[in-house]
């Protein structure tokens, strides 16, 4: 990490971790202990993993680089699965590089009040899906591709607000260019994508 995009961030002594708060990361509805492996993108040993940082919250870490969005009981079984008035298959998120776009499938996709069948994101983008589906997409810092997509006036399974297409590196800290924010006494931690899975630092 030292020698990486992010090395100059952490500053951080060897063995240092979060002080006061603690973080997990396991398949959702699985314990830590016996999460299962799942297709995933080299160097990580799952493509869908929930993130629990102790006063802070829970978050959705997918990695991949094609996120479905639908309706939530839909044989689709989209990679989101959010309102019940959506489409199966509403629409896509695809990652090229460090580029996101969102493409739609059989919903109505809105970026910034304009409808889109393809439009390129960029950091506070707000998308709607459907009447009742906001989202807001942040890219919070250029060191790191890895964005965050908030949802706006709802939840998902494991009360969930944010997703993080996770690629790379994640940052946790005080800070406006961390991807989850956490209290100052925390310090910056990273989340890096390592051979067996993700690597904190």
């Amino acid at each position: 990490l030292r020698t990486g995009p992010l090395g100059g961030m952490v500053g951080l002594p060897q063995g240092h971790g979060l002080p006061s708060a603690s973080l997990s990361a396991t398949l959702p509805g699985q314990s830590p202990m016996h999460a299962k492996t799942a297709h995933h993108p080299p160097g990580m040993t799952h493509d869908r993993l929930l993130l629990w940082v102790d006063g802070v919250g829970t978050y959705l870490l997918l990695t991949a680089d094609r996120v479905s969005l639908g309706r939530t009981g839909s044989s689709a079984r989209p990679d989101l699965a959010l309102a019940p008035d959506l489409s199966g298959y509403h629409a896509e998120i695809l990652r090229a590089e460090e580029d996101y776009f969102i493409v739609a499938a059989q919903g109505h996709v809105e970026v910034g009040g304009q409808r889109v069948t393809r439009k390129l994101l960029a950091n506070g983008d707000s998308i709607a899906l459907g009447s009742s589906c906001k989202l807001t997409f942040d890219l919070p810092t250029a060191l790191s591709p890895t964005a965050v997509l908030t949802l706006r006036g709802q939840r998902i399974e494991g009360d969930v607000r944010k997703i993080i297409l996770f690629k790379e590196h994640l940052l946790i800290g005080p800070g406006a260019g961390c991807h989850v924010q956490a209290p100052a006494k925390c310090g910056t931690v990273v989340l890096c994508a390592g051979p067996g899975g993700l690597v904190c630092r």
